[in-house]
């Protein structure tokens, strides 16, 4: 396992914090999500004299969580092209079932969280699941990408 010299953390070690900093992210989002739709929801503000204020207080701490969120997925996005731009300049290819596991393991844990708060809160169902369509789209090219450079590797590794 190659280290990182700067800091001396392999780069094992580098993927894991990047996955809880995304996880963390998206839990943030759906656990301020989850709370909005039980204690702020709007069927509960109809008839209210200031209703269009507790509206907008609810948009307002709903774009909060987004913006945890996206600042979260942005972190292990530029981290994961860092790993990604070490694993290119790395001289040994990765086992396919190793990088599929570890794609693979993100998007099912992602989809899972996703599934237990969108059970928890059936009003908002998608509103969970939204937020993963980005993640998941740069995970694709992500894992694409990888898989490009590590059979270039690999071919690389068996002509010598």
């Amino acid at each position: 396992m190659r280290k990182d010299r700067r800091l001396g953390l392999s780069r094992r070690t580098w993927i894991i914090i990047l996955i809880m900093v995304l996880a963390a992210g998206f839990l943030i989002y759906s656990t301020i999500l989850l709370l909005l739709n039980r204690f702020m929801h709007p069927a509960d503000f109809a008839g209210l004299p200031n209703y269009m204020e507790l509206i907008e207080r609810r948009l307002e701490i709903r774009l909060f969580a987004e913006k945890v969120h996206g600042f979260c997925a942005a972190i292990a996005l530029l981290g994961g092209c860092m790993v990604v731009y070490d694993f290119i300049k790395a001289g040994s290819a990765v086992p396919f079932r190793k990088l599929f596991a570890l794609f693979g393991g993100i998007a099912v844990g992602l989809l899972a969280c996703a599934g237990i708060f969108s059970l928890l809160d059936q009003s908002a169902y998608g509103d969970y699941f939204f937020q993963i369509y980005g993640t998941g789209i740069y995970l694709i090219i992500a894992f694409v990408i990888v898989m490009i450079f590590n059979l270039g590797k690999q071919r690389r590794l068996r002509q010598k």
